[in-house]
């Protein structure tokens, strides 16, 4: 029965949409009788009133769709008193549910006059969502996910039906921000923070100067020369900042507060130090005469000649210095930023320079004194020697004087000896020689 009575109102409607369109129905071989119709406008609005033009509008009959429109429809049905069913009107928008769904809304049409003017508003909301950063800066590098609704980079925008709740994830820097929050129309704007902040570190010597020269890293997060950053890292969080200098580690830990850029200074406290070597006399020590120098403290190091300007961590040093095979030593006191210089006195050193070359006065005194004695030796071989020749001379004068009174043995031989004189072969003189020096 039932069954006949659709067939029946299906039938009568065909035999109406055959004769005003002038269309046969080859499903139906009825009589078709003229019936009433009535002319119908149909609108579908936003709740602001608009007409949605790209919301898709139909009109069905059961199952059939009799009239289809985009925002709105116009057309001439017959009366439900005449086909004796109701119609359905179904919005299919562009909204999306939280399930995943287009929102679809239908409600039933009674067409009883000749004229019929509908508008059907529909709640939906339009919805955008950006991924912020801690300095509230759109990031077009993070994704945005709407859960079973959109996804994409930075910001998207999506209608979404009115009064329901929604799930949305925001990802940077391995952190996932995940909001749920309720469609509110006609229209919102949804930030969605990752809360970051900036740092930068440096790696700073005890004069405040920014050594390029030295290591610096932010633990676990970046690392370079001298300066790194400004780098991206999560805010509200406590960073470690660390370099090596001397074979030691120096850091700093410091909080950097959301959307903020903080300078960490890891600052290591160094000093400068300079050597001097002089001798007795406060003269400087020419540097090729050094042949040592050694620093024992906070840092062990050596030289082969008095430094200058050496890069010291702060501290108590102990200073030796060699020159011309002489030691000496002291201590100083650095303090960071200082520049200090030490003059050191090495005992017994004191001396000239001649042609280039330091004689150191020890050598030179001993010099002199074996001139000396050298002078005083001669001198006595040179009186001796004089000596020697004016006591030579009176004996032979004696002899010549009183001839008659020496022996015969006497005479020859002292004739041996003038003869051996006149011939300059003098065989005396070096056995006086050597009894000059006896004496």
């Amino acid at each position: 029965m039932i069954f006949l009575l659709v067939v029946l109102a299906a039938s009568t409607y065909a035999q109406w949409v055959a004769e005003t369109t002038h269309v046969s129905l080859p499903f139906f071989d009825v009589a078709t009788p003229q019936v009433d119709e009535s002319v119908v406008l149909i609108q579908v609005v936003d709740v602001n009133g608009v007409l949605r033009s790209d919301w898709i509008v139909q009109v069905l009959y059961g199952d059939i769709i009799v009239a289809q429109g985009a925002g709105q429809v116009q057309a001439a049905l017959p009366r439900t008193d005449i086909v004796g069913n109701v119609y359905k009107v179904r919005v299919v928008t562009n909204a999306v549910t939280p399930h995943g769904k287009t929102l679809v809304k239908e409600e039933t049409l009674e067409l009883k006059q000749k004229a019929f003017v509908l508008r059907i508003p529909v709640s939906t909301v339009k919805v955008t969502l950006q991924a912020v950063d801690g300095f509230g800066a759109v990031r077009s590098d993070w994704p945005v996910v709407v859960e079973n609704v959109a996804s994409g980079m930075g910001q998207i925008t999506t209608e979404l039906v009115e009064g329901q709740q929604y799930v949305v994830r925001v990802t940077g820097l391995g952190f996932t921000n995940t909001t749920s929050f309720t469609a509110k129309g006609p229209q919102m704007v949804i930030h969605v923070k990752i809360p970051t902040a900036k740092i930068v570190a440096q790696a700073v010597d005890g004069f405040g100067n920014v050594r390029s020269d030295w290591s610096v890293q932010i633990v676990g997060v970046s690392s370079g020369q001298g300066t790194v950053g400004p780098v991206e890292v999560l805010g509200g969080q406590q960073y470690t900042v660390k370099t090596v200098v001397f074979g030691k580690e120096f850091s700093q830990t410091v909080n950097v507060p959301v959307g903020q850029t903080i300078t960490a200074t890891v600052q290591v406290p160094t000093a400068k130090l300079s050597v001097t070597a002089v001798d007795d006399d406060k003269k400087p020590i020419d540097d090729k005469y050094v042949t040592s120098v050694k620093l024992d403290g906070t840092l062990q190091l050596a030289f082969f000649s008095p430094p200058k300007e050496v890069e010291l961590p702060e501290g108590t040093y102990n200073i030796e210095v060699t020159a011309l095979g002489k030691m000496a030593s002291t201590s100083v006191v650095l303090k960071a930023g200082e520049t200090k210089g030490v003059t050191i006195v090495i005992p017994g050193t004191a001396g000239i320079y001649y042609m280039g070359e330091r004689i150191p006065l020890p050598v030179l005194a001993m010099f002199f004194l074996l001139l000396l004695i050298t002078n005083l030796i001669t001198e006595i071989i040179k009186i001796r020697l004089q000596d020697w020749h004016e006591e030579r001379k009176e004996k032979k004068e004696k002899r010549e004087i009183t001839p008659s009174d020496e022996p015969r043995g006497s005479e020859q031989l002292r004739d041996s000896v003038t003869v051996s004189t006149l011939q300059g072969s003098q065989p005396v003189a070096p056995t006086k020689f050597l009894e000059c020096l006896h004496y």
